[in-house]
């Protein structure tokens, strides 16, 4: 990548993390995190999702563990974030395709609505 990118990716995952640290304080997180990412590994978001979850995990002390679970547009695993526990334990490196473009491509037959599932914590880049 080109210097100004990488100091755009680094400069907003110190955002997100300044965002989580004060939840810290409240018990947060009392357990492993699981960062999905929805889609295979090797791409850039999978290596940005590994670069942060070893960022958050250092900053957290807490286990950060990246799962890839590709398909259907980043449907799988955007609607396996939507449908788990809202506690924060479970977050998704979101793309334009599981949060915006897969909603007015397919409906309601998505299997969930992320305007009202997911929950924006930062942007990344």
């Amino acid at each position: 990548m080109h210097k100004t990118k990488w100091r755009l990716v680094f400069g907003a995952m110190s955002v997100l993390l300044a965002s989580v640290m004060p939840a810290k304080s409240n018990g947060w997180p009392n357990r492993p995190i699981v960062l999905v990412v929805p889609f295979g590994p090797g791409g850039a978001p999978d290596i940005i999702a590994r670069f942060l979850a070893q960022e958050l995990s250092e900053k957290l002390n807490q286990r950060v563990l990246v799962e890839n679970r590709p398909g259907n547009s980043g449907n799988i695993g955007a609607m396996a974030v939507a449908r788990s526990a809202p506690d924060g334990h479970m977050l998704l490196l979101g793309t334009p395709n599981p949060i915006a473009l897969n909603k007015m491509i397919q409906g309601a037959t998505q299997g969930f609505d992320p305007d009202k599932d997911l929950r924006p914590i930062s942007i990344l880049g």
